[in-house]
């Protein structure tokens, strides 16, 4: 959320709808990998070139 400056419900929709590989720790403590996030965006740009 603070790298991208995004609600918690725009993450939530990454990780439902965009495959935006997620760690649950618990109920309460979910985290994304940096390089995860990295990783996810730099597909999400290719998928937007290619279309």
């Amino acid at each position: 959320m603070k790298m991208y400056n995004v609600d918690r419900s725009t993450i939530e929709s990454w990780i439902k709808e965009r495959g935006l590989p997620m760690i649950e720790i618990s109920s309460h403590k979910k985290y994304v990998r940096r390089e995860d996030l990295i990783e996810f965006e730099n597909k999400m740009m290719k998928n937007k070139i290619e279309l």
